[in-house]
């Protein structure tokens, strides 16, 4: 079953916590059973971590069996419930300049997944709905973690490096793509990348598996240079590995 028509038979369920009788006749046809719906950001980081206030305002006059609101999320979820849907009361709040509101408020968070989150908003029998944009956290940081630092020179020596990608915002969303250059100190390409997983994964890593052929003869130092094509912000970072003589 589609994901999103299991949150909205969710809702559906909610739904029977209230009564079009909760509502004039007016206040249904004009549309305006839903005040407004907000986030306080539109644009959140895909890291499973961010997050954003949800307000909804509803009419001040509104009852109580009147006042709930149902909400879902098509990706992400509420701190509040820990899910992917909410039931939440509204409260009529006054600051010391403004009139009277009823608000309903509540937490969301992100998903790890790029895209956008559609926000279900359901009151009586009238369902709104807005978007948060979820966008790509980025590595701000690449660390390359070779197995060994030194080979013996010959066409059977490998060795494996893995690349940790890090961000100061939180979870790198994972598919970030990674480079590896391997060359010696006159700018030559050296060896074979033999296998690879170049984008990141979901612990944020990059691995590759590396040997000599068809250098196999070669010894000396190499520089290795890890870079994130898909981030021109995101800096490189390098490291060196021996080839030693027999």
């Amino acid at each position: 079953m589609n994901k999103f028509l299991i949150y909205m038979l969710i809702l559906f369920a909610f739904a029977g916590c209230y009564k079009d009788s909760d509502y004039d006749a007016a206040t249904l046809s004009s549309g305006t059973v839903i005040g407004s719906m907000q986030a306080g950001r539109n644009m959140l980081l895909a890291t499973g971590s961010d997050t954003t206030q949800i307000t909804i305002e509803l009419p001040v006059n509104a009852s109580d069996s009147g006042s709930l609101v149902s909400l879902s999320a098509s990706s992400g979820t509420f701190l509040e419930s820990s899910k992917s849907y909410l039931q939440v009361k509204t409260a009529l709040i006054k600051d010391t300049t403004g009139p009277q509101r009823r608000l309903a408020r509540a937490t969301y968070q992100s998903s790890d997944t790029p895209g956008v989150a559609t926000i279900g908003v359901y009151v009586a029998s009238v369902y709104g709905s807005f978007t948060i944009s979820l966008q790509r956290n980025y590595a701000d940081s690449l660390k390359i973690v070779p197995s060994i630092l030194s080979l013996n020179e010959g066409a059977f020596s490998e060795m494996t490096f893995v690349v940790n990608l890090t961000s100061k915002k939180g979870k790198v969303t994972p598919g970030q793509q990674v480079t590896l250059s391997i060359k010696d100190d006159a700018n030559t390409p050296r060896g074979t990348i033999r296998t690879s997983s170049p984008q990141s994964n979901d612990s944020g890593q990059a691995s590759f598996v590396y040997d000599l052929v068809p250098d196999s003869a070669f010894f000396g130092r190499l520089k290795v240079v890890a870079r994130s094509p898909d981030n021109a912000a995101t800096p490189a970072d390098s490291t060196y590995i021996y080839i030693i003589k027999h």
